[in-house]
């Protein structure tokens, strides 16, 4: 029987043919030098990846799309900004992670 990342991995492909998705992005790792260690979440030499990169690069954007825009959200229904990567596969946007896939919270709102 294949793991559930395995058969994500068969099912969106990998690489820049791939398909975008976020279980998938959040399991790849990266060596110390930023090489990729695999492709999804084998033995790496840090527990580092693109997702983690990203969310550390711009803290206050992942907080805001993250706990302002769940469906679930009293607050779900304020005005929100397009995606800046509207495209599925992995290699759009230039390998845009997943925050320019979710819309964006208007700055003006407050956190």
């Amino acid at each position: 029987p294949l793991s559930p990342i395995e058969h994500f991995a068969k099912l969106f492909g990998s690489g820049d043919a791939g398909q975008f998705f976020y279980i998938l992005y959040h399991n790849e790792t990266t060596h110390e030098d930023g090489s990729n260690a695999n492709g999804y979440g084998e033995e790496a030499a840090t527990d580092q990846g693109p997702a983690e990169a990203e969310y550390d690069g711009d803290v206050e954007g992942t907080l805001r799309r993250l706990y302002l825009l769940g469906t679930q959200s009293s607050l779900a229904g304020l005005r929100r900004e397009e995606a800046t990567v509207a495209g599925r596969a992995r290699a759009d946007g230039g390998h845009a992670g997943w925050l320019p896939r979710l819309p964006a919270v208007p700055q003006d709102l407050p956190l």
